[in-house]
């Protein structure tokens, strides 16, 4: 590879926008105050009224400027900024192609919330010092600065910790949700931990993280964790190469090229070259017993332009640099496809270098590659989704009838499950039924109803009730699958309403099986047995009931799946109504758990559906806040404390005593939900975590 090719592919690729943020950083850093507030004013940011520019110069700072240009999502914001800048500072080649903010592998806040002041109170000198703390070459944050930056109002960890990544991304890692969620999936409120015990926690979960990715640059990790959080990469369709970097005849290592370059090149007589796709995973070695790296392949430019070219490369993200000896000497073809049970998988596996790295991506391989269930191989035909409100147990349920029926791989879309689920009602294959505390075993089972006939008259015949009705369906129709939706399973008496049928429930007790069990119904007096293809899906709202509470009968024969709110499917909603709905939720639910349970939390389902500020406002106003205050049987200081300890969002007035009441009381309140919510107010519910 000749320098040109070298100094090619720097200007080209998906890290081509880390050397432009660091020079940007250092451009700033470098000339000052003055020249960041010039610069903010002189671009052309395409909007009316930036965020940015509101505040004045008090307002511009330089980690406010980075999160803002990270939240104006396209090209147009960063060639506006080197214009702004000077003529001979440009965006490097290609960029259209690998712009960081369309590619979505940078923080893109929203563009509402990009400030690290709350527009009042500025912070300009501690937030400079940190700034030129993390954008030199190497380096040296102070703690203390580190914790007061944290304790503005508004800022959090994973802001602050996007925008240090944004301002040297060779050297600083967002610790968010998706790092969270694939590296540090053990450690609960990672955010909470660093507000209390500061800095170093931070710094000891961040190199814990770097731990697992030895030799890589956090710009590599962000980018693995952002690719396989978003299913992009290393899953059910992913294979593995043994890739060799002796690629030349001259016997030369290419490893710092393909490390420093983040690509692969090829030998001309490696016909495989072409078949590596997307989220394959390459074991890269120098000969037959030297372990050079892992990567993870993001781009094939040899397959999409089928033909050798010095201008091709596939484009890797390496997620393990470590060079060691490999256990075991065999020999593959310098560029092949190998199987999970081949000698340099069992090498790398099998090496205490690479054994982490080769677990985590045949972990997700696998997690992702397992057949969806199908109906026919489904474990268990009893099962109750349980969770407190609003975290979907309506729509999973759909789409486990659809699965289940259909055979569907649950990788269809909202709108296909409904349509899906809404024909298989309509074919009565399934039924749904609500269980209350007067719900009986006639209704469910069979019982007698009145009946008129001319000749004879008055008189009661058996009926069959809905469980009965669906049995029989299925039991007719054996090659299909049937689904009975019992919604809150917890709230009828499960002794009344099965009886001696809840026998009946059990797997191994279904007709046609092992332990097949017939009863004989007390009114029609006919023999019933429940066929192997129905499905019993219940559902349960644990704010009504605990699960421990649940009869020990019926908790013997179901299997229960957990579902607990999602904040991270709230990041759309947070767009649409300008709100980090994501912390909101998490703020919310961390007080209820500690203040009351873990079953008693508000689902994301209330939010996913806000379309604006004033959507919002009703839903907290009309069903969020009433639904806390319940929870509390009306306590409002504790709704008050969920809701951040403000009067933002409930407001207490004293009472006077009525004229001529001579005794003496304690004093009284009114407490109420305000009619309208201040602007700041989501933003003081989040703040008051640190406090």
């Amino acid at each position: 590879m000749n320098e040109e090719t070298k100094a090619r592919l720097k200007q080209r690729g998906i890290y081509s926008w880390v050397p432009w943020f660091r020079s940007l950083a250092n451009k700033i850093a470098g000339n000052g105050e003055e020249f960041l507030v010039q610069m903010a004013h002189s671009v052309n940011w395409g909007v009316a009224n930036p965020t940015l520019l509101r505040y004045g110069e008090e307002g511009i700072d330089p980690f406010s400027f980075f999160y803002f240009l990270a939240s104006r999502n396209g090209t147009n914001s960063f060639q506006a900024v080197c214009a702004s800048v000077h003529k001979t500072f440009e965006l490097p080649d290609d960029w259209q192609n690998y712009c960081p903010t369309e590619r979505k592998i940078i923080p893109t806040p929203i563009a509402f919330h990009t400030l690290f002041h709350d527009g009042e109170n500025f912070h300009r000198n501690l937030l400079w010092s940190l700034f030129r703390q993390a954008a030199n070459e190497n380096p040296e944050i102070s703690a203390n600065t580190f914790e007061h930056v944290l304790k503005i109002r508004g800022v959090g960890i994973y802001n602050l910790t996007q925008c240090l990544f944004l301002i040297n991304p060779r050297e600083f890692l967002p610790i968010d949700e998706g790092v969270i969620k694939i590296c540090l999936p053990e450690h609960r409120r990672v955010t909470d931990q660093i507000r209390r015990n500061g800095y170093s926690r931070f710094v000891e979960l961040y190199n814990r993280v770097r731990e697992q990715f030895p030799g890589c640059d956090s710009f590599e990790i962000n980018q693995f964790v952002y690719e396989l959080n978003s299913g992009n990469i290393v899953n059910s369709n992913s294979k593995f190469y043994a890739v060799n970097t002796k690629i030349y005849t001259d016997g030369t290592d290419y490893w710092d090229n393909f490390s420093n370059l983040s690509c692969v090149t090829a030998n001309q007589s490696a016909d495989s070259i072409f078949e590596p796709r997307r989220g394959d995973v390459l074991l890269t070695k120098f000969g037959t017993d030297e372990g050079r790296g892992v990567g993870v392949v993001l781009e094939n430019e040899y397959k999409e332009k089928g033909v050798y070219s010095d201008q091709s490369v596939i484009r890797v993200n390496w997620i393990n640099k470590s060079s060691t000896s490999l256990p075991s000497p065999e020999s593959e073809s310098d560029f092949c496809e190998i199987q999970n049970n081949s000698p340099i998988y069992s090498a790398f596996a099998g090496s205490a270098e690479y054994a982490s790295t080769m677990e985590l991506v045949s972990k997700h391989v696998e997690e992702n590659g397992k057949t969806p269930p199908q109906p026919h191989d489904i474990p268990k035909l009893n099962t109750i989704l349980y969770g407190p409100p609003g975290t979907g147990k309506t729509y999973k349920t759909a789409e486990h009838c659809v699965r289940i029926c259909n055979g569907s791989s649950g990788n269809i879309g909202p709108e296909e499950v409904r349509r899906q689920y809404k024909s298989l009602v309509d074919e009565g294959r399934v039924q749904f039924v609500t269980f209350h505390q007067s719900y009986s075993y006639e209704e469910f089972v069979e019982g007698l109803r009145p009946k008129t006939d001319g000749d004879i008259g008055f008189r009661l015949e058996p009926e069959d009730g809905i469980l009965k009705e669906i049995a029989l369906k299925a039991r007719n129709n054996s090659e299909e699958f049937y689904v009975l939706i019992i919604d809150e399973i917890n709230r009828a008496n499960i002794s009344k309403v099965l009886g001696e049928l809840i026998t009946l429930l059990e797997e191994d007790k279904r007709k046609d099986q092992e332990n097949e069990v017939n009863l004989r119904l007390p009114y029609s007096r006919e023999e019933f047995s429940l066929p192997k293809n129905l499905h019993i899906l219940g559902t349960m709202n644990t704010a009504d009931r605990s699960i421990a509470l649940l009869d020990t009968a019926l908790r013997r024969r179901f299997e229960f799946e957990e579902m607990m709110p999602k904040p991270e499917l709230l990041d759309e909603a947070s767009k649409r109504t300008g709100v980090n709905l994501v912390e909101v939720l998490q703020s919310i639910n961390g007080r209820i758990e500690f203040l009351k349970d873990r079953d008693h939390l508000v689902g994301h389902a209330w939010l996913m559906n806000a379309e604006k500020r004033d959507d919002l406002d009703q839903i907290m106003r009309r069903k969020i806040i009433p639904l806390i205050a319940e929870y509390f049987h009306d306590d409002w200081e504790s709704v008050q404390a969920i809701l951040g300890g403000t009067n933002d969002f409930v407001q207490c007035i004293s009472l006077s005593p009525p004229p001529g009441i001579k005794h003496s009381y304690e004093d009284r309140y009114r407490w109420s939900i305000r009619d309208s919510f201040p602007e700041d107010a989501y933003d003081g519910l989040i703040g008051k975590i640190s406090e």
